[in-house]
Formats: structure tokens, C-alpha cells, sequence
């Protein structure tokens, strides 16, 4: 960021990860909906990626989604590029660590997001209770 919070160019954004509860998710089928946030654990191992505040490119068209009340809608997207074996606030991972993720919480095998290099957070557990340590 170099002292600003200034946009690195006409096409750039800051990314922003937070613990959100609802959101717009990329499936298969159907294509961009909203949908609730589901948190799941992830094995010891996971590579797991912090995208914290980087430097992400806007993509040039936007994406077709629908409402949860059925209106279509067109949402921008951006392109990070997010380190690895981080967790969402900075520190790293190893392979020790369990973490819990909202991602692939509307797949119909949510344990596969745990291969795909998730944003996460620490647990220092197995199980997810919904709260970081």
C-alpha cells in the first residue's frame, strides 16, 4: 500500500475478507446466487490463503446474478492474488494447523473447498465452534 489506501490503478481494488453471512457464491448450478454462509474445518494441513487487503485487478465484464427475490443483476468481480499458508489476518499456517472456512459450504461435497486454497481462519482445533483462538 506504500502509506495510501489509494487504488493502484483505473482497473485495481484493495480485497477485503471478513466473516461475512451472506454473500454471492460461483456454483455450477445455478450460476451466482446469494446464499448463507456455512463455516466448516478443514484437516490439519490445509493450504489455506490470506487475501487481507491485496491488490486485486477488476475483471473486465460483469456477472450475471439473481436476488434472493428473484431479480437479476449484474456484480462486478475482481482477480486477487493471495499468499499462501496464511491466515486471514496475516500470520502463518503449517501443515499443524486446523482452519476453519466459509468456503464450499454450497457444494454437495463442502470438503472439497479444503483442497482448493480457501481463505481461513485458525482454529487450534478439529472441530469449528465458531470462534477464532
Amino acid at each position: 500500500m506504500k502509506g495510501s489506501c489509494a487504488r493502484t490503478g483505473p482497473d485495481r481494488i484493495w480485497s477485503l475478507m471478513g466473516l461475512e453471512t451472506v454473500f454471492p457464491m460461483e456454483s455450477a448450478t445455478p450460476k451466482w446466487q446469494p446464499g448463507t454462509a456455512g463455516y466448516q474445518s478443514c484437516p490439519q494441513g490445509t493450504k489455506t490463503t490470506n487475501c487481507w487487503s491485496f491488490d486485486c485487478k477488476v475483471n473486465p465484464k460483469p456477472v450475471k446474478t439473481t436476488t434472493s427475490d428473484g431479480q437479476e443483476m449484474l456484480v462486478r468481480t475482481a482477480t486477487c492474488s493471495c499468499a499462501i499458508f496464511d491466515a486471514y489476518l496475516g500470520h502463518h499456517t503449517g501443515p499443524d494447523s486446523y482452519m476453519a472456512t466459509g468456503a464450499g459450504s454450497h457444494y454437495n461435497n463442502p470438503s472439497a473447498a479444503c483442497s482448493q486454497y480457501p481463505v481461513g481462519a485458525e482454529t487450534g482445533q478439529n472441530t469449528w465452534t465458531g470462534e477464532v483462538q
